[in-house]
């Protein structure tokens, strides 16, 4: 016999639509019975809350994926979203755990004032799902059809990244001669730029020329490298667009400070703990 408590289990508090349309999804591999549409949104439970106090798993995003299959139990593959599908995701999550109001705070650049400002994050919402999912740009008869990282790459990327950033930070303590010091910095310069390179690269889903089709990574990376820089750089430069593009707003803030009201504009990113371990969020993104 089934307990009354099974009338007060945690229904769906919202339905949302991938912006994605699932195009970067082969035939079941992240949403169960490739359902992109009408997907039913839970709040997070008591074990989710729990997650976000594990800093490893933070870190790893192991935390995020788990949370996403409590919350969205059809999306089978997390790591496989891509990246604004993952944004939409998690600030779908947001809004059925805490409403549709959030307060985020940042401090003004110029007089340094806290400020707190309410966004409502249905907007935010609206924003992603208006998003162009495919993009191309085309150089000397070239098309590049380009595609956004999955939340597996953004992960290892970012990891990659972090260890750099510490290896530097640390080598500038350490007790070393001018010439070491000098030789193993260059040495992380080096890995820095090779891990530009590849990030750069993976955004490239396939090279075309009229009926041909390239889709094969280590050809295409070779091509990158070994052709003129106008190539790469090119591309750089539209993967920083699209990624803008494809990338959750900024919001204007404007300064309640005492004889300031400077307008400095603050973005959010929704992979942190605080975006959802607290009714609050202080923006770590600041644009001047």
């Amino acid at each position: 016999m089934s307990s009354f408590l099974e009338n007060y289990k945690r229904q769906p508090k919202i339905y949302i639509d991938l912006p994605s349309k699932g195009i970067y999804y082969t035939q079941g591999n992240v949403v169960q019975d490739n359902q992109f549409t009408n997907i039913p949104v839970f709040g997070m439970n008591t074990m989710d809350e729990i997650m976000l106090k594990t800093p490893d798993a933070l870190f790893s995003g192991q935390a995020t994926v788990n949370i996403i299959k409590s919350c969205i139990p059809i999306l089978t593959n997390p790591w496989a979203l891509v990246g604004f599908d993952i944004d939409y995701v998690l600030m779908a999550i947001r809004i059925a755990s805490y409403g549709e109001q959030m307060p985020i705070t940042s401090n003004c650049p110029t007089c340094s004032t806290e400020n707190v400002t309410e966004i409502a994050l249905n907007s935010v919402l609206e924003n992603l799902a208006s998003h162009e999912p495919t993009r191309n740009i085309t150089l000397k008869e070239l098309t590049f059809n380009l595609r956004p990282l999955t939340y597996q790459e953004f992960t290892e990327f970012s990891r990659e990244s972090f260890s750099i950033e510490k290896q530097l930070i640390n080598l500038e303590k350490a007790d070393l001669s001018d010439e070491e010091a000098t030789r193993q910095r260059q040495a992380l310069f080096d890995l820095r730029a090779k891990l530009n390179l590849k990030i750069t690269l993976r955004h490239i889903q396939t090279i075309s020329a009229g009926d041909n089709v390239e889709n094969n990574l280590e050809t295409i990376e070779k091509f990158i490298v070994d052709n003129d820089t106008e190539f790469y750089n090119e591309l750089s430069k539209s993967v920083t667009q699209i990624n803008d593009a494809w990338s959750i707003p900024k919001f204007t803030v404007k300064c309640g400070g005492e004889n300031c009201g400077n307008e400095y504009k603050t973005g959010l990113s929704v992979d942190y703990s605080s975006f959802f371990g607290t009714n609050s969020f202080r923006s770590r993104n600041l644009i001047l």
